[in-house]
């Protein structure tokens, strides 16, 4: 059977049990086992997530999936994003979200995005590294 861990950020607790509740509910009628839940909650935008450091700092994740309501969840900024993203990728685990389908078509798409998404990443990084280098 196949785990997970569940994640949730949100500036009211209300909707931290409501990302769960959903969570939870994809979890089992996808057959996935929960073995943990981890949540930030977020006061304002200078809030550190926590629990989501947590979980980026794990080295050797014993889960498959980390379940978030939504992809926003995980952070704004779609560069941070995406660099977690392949940093867990690389760990052998995926983040998945309630309208998530699990085939293996998906996952193939999702590899190569991913693919794409580290290309880019390092493209991005060049050019910074290179502006920095022509100041």
């Amino acid at each position: 059977m196949k785990t997970a861990i569940i994640y949730a950020r949100a500036k009211a607790s209300d909707s931290i049990e409501m990302q769960v509740s959903t969570c939870k509910e994809y979890a089992e009628k996808n057959e996935i086992q929960v073995i943990d839940i981890y949540w930030d909650l977020v006061l304002n935008s200078h809030c550190q997530p926590l629990a989501w450091d947590k979980i980026l700092n794990i080295s050797k994740p014993e889960f498959d999936y980390i379940i978030v309501y939504d992809y926003s969840r995980i952070g704004r900024d779609y560069t941070e994003q995406m660099k977690d993203r392949i940093n867990l990728k690389n760990k052998g685990v995926r983040i998945i979200t309630p309208i998530t389908e699990l085939t293996e078509e998906y996952f193939k798409q999702e590899d190569e995005y991913a693919e794409i998404q580290e290309y880019c990443y390092e493209c991005y990084k060049n050019i910074l590294r290179n502006r920095r280098k022509s100041k």
